[in-house]
């Protein structure tokens, strides 16, 4: 039993972690994208995308954050062409990052046994992580996308405002770093043009080289992948022969180039790697001799970035007042605009206002009075403009003070004209109540003839009553003394139906519609003689 529970000891789990080694605006996002597509897990915490990588970085922010800092304790930046210090590495400043670093591994991946680790700033500082990924027990496989220099030159310059020699530098150091931290490790160089053009030529290439099987590679996926890789994000483009055949690049641009190339497409040459260490060795050995240079061009460079872009922002703020000043005299015209339609509108108010009081003139003998007022102060303004003619054709000295006269009557010509607009209020509002008195009485003698029919009806009804009570019922005939013999319900009962015949009134038809005689056990005739002919109450 015991050698069973030996034998059944599961051994550790390995881990592969993808680590893309690649320089910045090299196609790194993109790919490290293809591979999470294929099953590799991504960080937790993405840094977000932005103008200039619409889809997304797909790296760890925090990881980034942290390769920053650790370049600044190494006295260097991100954008720096200068290898890191050698002797960083035997600083006590490693074992810190070390830490920091193996907790955010844990962080971003977990227990992942397949995952992509992408930062650019990796490939300067590889022989760190390396080691971070040993002592984690995660195993490499390293993958290195290579771009056209020229190509990476210009993302920088439209991001980052660098200058393409800049570009040039930087693309040579971090090339030629990853490569030399990870040769004799299983490791893919692969091209950004090869990838857009056939990605599963990549994925074929990483099996082979890195001994991978992608877990998610299917027809669905494959979908996925041909939507993430478009060719439209792609803003710059040179051809291989740009790099190659340009005399006024360095030659350890053009030689490094064209070997990373020539692996992207045939896989790699031993024979290579003496002209790789021999450029890579000249390029630290002549970095000191002109990196102060190159620091004062940056410098100069940075401090013109600046004076252009605030140059360019005054501009802007320039042109965003002079469109705001069009919008104000725009605004200006169009309140002109409306001020004169209001003076036109009311212009013909005036003259509706002069024709109203002209038809009312007309229907009103006291408007007569008004209207005869109206015409003398017009005739008063005439004779006023007359004579300021007459003083301006001959002495044209009292010109300012006939002004004045015109305008004081003007004045009294408009007082007037509001004194005879009150006085016509004053005589509409008479009219209108005389109006109202006659609707008044109008009404109240209409009433009053309603309620002498209504009660010459009554007495006429009442006759024909009484006619047909008294009929028959009394001892001035044989049929009326015998009548007086019959019992009284009797009596009752013959009124009633002779009251229905002749449609006087019916008894039965009165007590269904006012059910509260019914319910009293009133006689109906008596009831509506009584109470309902004043309440209003019908005959049927």
């Amino acid at each position: 039993m015991i050698q069973n529970s030996l034998a059944r000891k599961p051994r550790p789990r390995e881990r592969i972690g993808v680590l893309i080694l690649g320089m910045h605006r090299s196609g790194t996002s993109a790919l490290s994208r293809v591979f999470s597509l294929l099953g590799c897990d991504l960080p937790k915490t993405l840094m977000s995308g932005g103008e200039t990588n619409e889809t997304g970085h797909w790296e760890s922010l925090p990881i980034s954050q942290m390769d920053d800092e650790l370049l600044s304790s190494a006295g260097t930046q991100w954008w720096d062409w200068l290898p890191v210090n050698p002797g960083w590495y035997s600083s006590p400043r490693v074992a810190e990052f070390k830490e920091k670093a193996l907790t955010l591994l844990e962080d971003e991946f977990g227990s992942s046994p397949l995952f992509v680790l992408k930062d650019p700033r990796i490939c300067r500082i590889a022989p760190f992580w390396l080691d971070v990924l040993d002592e984690a027990g995660v195993k490499p496989a390293v993958v290195i996308p290579v771009r056209n220099p020229l190509e990476v030159a210009d993302s920088l310059a439209n991001r980052d405002g660098f200058n393409p020699a800049l570009g040039h530098l930087l693309w040579l150091r971090h090339v030629l770093d990853a490569e030399a931290a990870t040769r004799g490790m299983p490791r893919l160089h692969t091209s950004y043009e090869g990838m857009l053009a056939g990605w599963p030529g990549l994925v074929a290439a990483t099996q082979a080289a890195l001994g991978i099987s992608w877990p998610r590679l299917s027809p669905l996926v494959s979908s996925e992948i041909d939507q993430s890789l478009s060719d439209r994000l792609r803003h710059h483009r040179h051809s291989a022969k740009s790099v190659s055949d340009n005399p006024l690049l360095s030659a350890w641009l053009r030689e490094s180039y064209a070997i990373f190339l020539r692996w992207a497409e045939e896989g790699e040459r031993e024979e290579d790697y003496a002209v790789l260490d021999r450029i890579r060795t000249d390029f630290d050995g002549a970095a000191p001799a002109f990196a102060r240079l190159v620091a004062v061009g940056q410098h100069a460079e940075r401090k013109l970035n600046t004076v252009e872009s605030s140059l360019q922002d005054a501009e802007s703020r320039c042109e965003k007042v002079t469109e705001q000043l069009g919008g104000v005299r725009s605004a200006l015209d169009k309140t002109q605009a409306e001020l004169d339609n209001l003076r036109s509108e009311a212009n013909e108010l005036q003259g509706q206002l002069s024709h109203t009081q002209s038809a009312l003139a007309q229907r009103s003998a006291e408007a007569d009075e008004l209207s005869s007022a109206l015409a003398m102060a017009r005739a008063e303004i005439e004779g006023a403009e007359r004579r300021v003619a007459e003083a301006e054709n001959t002495r044209r000295a009292e010109t300012d003070a006939a002004e004045e006269r015109a305008r004081e009557a003007e004045a009294a010509y408009r007082k007037d004209i509001e004194r005879l607009d009150g006085e016509l209020q004053r005589e509409r509002s008479r009219i209108s109540d005389r109006f109202k008195e006659i609707a008044t009485l109008t009404r109240l003698l209409s009433e009053k003839e309603r309620a002498e029919i209504s009660a010459a009806e009554e007495t006429a009804w009442l006759r024909n009553v009484s006619g047909v009570l008294l009929s028959g019922f009394g001892p001035k005939s044989v049929s009326g003394w015998f009548l007086t013999l019959l019992p009284g319900k009797f009596r009752a009962a013959r009124r009633r139906r002779l009251l229905k015949e002749k449609g006087l009134f019916d008894a039965e038809a009165y007590l269904i519609a006012n059910p509260d005689v019914a319910e009293a056990g009133l006689d109906a005739l008596t009831h509506y003689i009584l109470h309902g002919m004043g309440e209003g109450r019908q005959l049927r």
